[in-house]
């Protein structure tokens, strides 16, 4: 563990690992929200953050840059099955 950083070692890691998912940590050094597109479109199926707000708008940006009819389910009057 580096000196500062909290432990990898939490159920939900543990529960990801356990199922055969990557688990990358990332300290943000740059644009959060760059990093997490990077790793979406290395075909990261999700992440866990302290910063969920980030990584949803990553996520989103995402969505619509490979199906930009998901914007539709942004802007729809009437819900809608979008995933």
């Amino acid at each position: 563990m580096l000196e500062g950083l909290p432990s990898t070692s939490s159920a939900q890691v543990s529960e990801a690992t356990s199922a055969g998912r990557r688990v990358s940590r990332n300290c943000h050094g740059g644009n959060p929200v760059n990093e997490y597109l990077q790793f979406f479109r290395l075909g990261i199926d999700g992440v866990f953050s302290d910063f969920t707000d980030t990584a949803v708008a990553a996520r989103v940006l995402y969505r619509l840059e490979t199906d930009p009819s998901y914007a539709e389910c942004l802007t729809a009057q009437e819900r809608r099955d979008c995933d």
